[in-house]
């Protein structure tokens, strides 16, 4: 959506929160509790979700689960690539990747095994003018 209404020129670059995990109900609760539900108290953020499709239900709660599986990429390595690969595909040009954990110092472990795999989906580099 993005692309189509900036056009070609312009530089696209969508965040991906993500959580490394595979059991799909943790991965969930740290979300929401960690990421989406901070973004619920902001009227920009809920309006602007509004107009992608969602209602106040999806508001509740800290997220409703399909707010944040939208929002939110979780799973495998793999699992996370192919989200961050969606939007490549969609046209952005660079996605921004927050990785979302239980623990409150930074997740360098989670960057040292995501990196590597995230390098792969990236496009070559581009210029942007």
């Amino acid at each position: 959506m993005s692309r189509a209404r900036l056009g070609p020129g312009a530089l696209v670059c969508p965040v991906l929160a993500i959580v490394i995990d595979g059991d799909p109900a943790r991965a969930i609760d740290i979300s929401r509790r960690r990421h989406v539900s901070f973004y619920m108290k902001m009227p920009n953020y809920t309006n602007n979700l509004r107009r992608l499709g969602f209602c106040d239900d999806d508001f509740q709660g800290g997220g409703s689960d399909r707010l944040v599986e939208a929002l939110t990429a979780w799973g495998s390595i793999d699992q996370i690539c192919d989200r961050a690969k969606a939007h490549f595909d969609a046209g952005a040009d660079h996605v921004i990747v927050q990785v979302i954990s239980e623990e409150d110092t930074p997740p360098i472990d989670a960057w040292r095994e995501l990196a590597p795999a995230l390098l792969d989906v990236a496009p070559p580099a581009k210029a942007v003018v």
